[in-house]
């Protein structure tokens, strides 16, 4: 395979250090489309390095199996120039997967208290994406209620 092209072009935007939590993760959206663009995002130097990606879903994954999930995805992703395997392994440790249950709202107390711990530098942003309309609005709701 060959190396991806990265970004030197100092006029690529770069964006400000984020967490973004991703609901609704295990589906195929997340593997074709939303992680291939992040990892291209990142080869292009347009990510900070403390970028981070939580993958919130109810099946029963760990970090290390999403992980090894959203890469075939990404491989075969026609929205990348090129896969690049030490860039992957740079990209990888930015990938955590957080299985939950969104009706319940003790999952968002959890997943809370699992954000309050990854190291953020002041400023850092968190970014919150959902599959589709439908989730979201139980998503919302749920998180309301549990004042997360």
């Amino acid at each position: 395979m060959s190396t991806p092209q990265t970004g030197t072009d100092s006029s690529m935007p770069h964006a400000d250090p984020c967490t973004i939590v991703i609901f609704g993760a295990a589906g195929d959206l997340t593997h074709r489309k939303l992680i291939p663009a992040l990892f291209h995002l990142a080869c292009d130097h347009c990510l900070s390095k403390s970028f981070r990606v939580v993958a919130v879903a109810r099946h029963a994954l760990d970090t290390e199996s999403f992980r090894a999930q959203v890469r075939a995805g990404t491989e075969e992703s026609r929205e990348i120039r090129a896969f690049g395997e030490s860039e992957w392994q740079a990209f990888a440790p930015r990938l955590e997967y957080f299985k939950a249950d969104f009706s319940d709202t003790d999952c968002f107390r959890r997943l809370a208290e699992r954000l309050d711990e990854i190291p953020a530098p002041i400023g850092s942003n968190r970014l919150l994406l959902a599959r589709n309309g439908h989730k979201w609005r139980s998503i919302a709701s749920t998180r309301g209620r549990c004042d997360v």
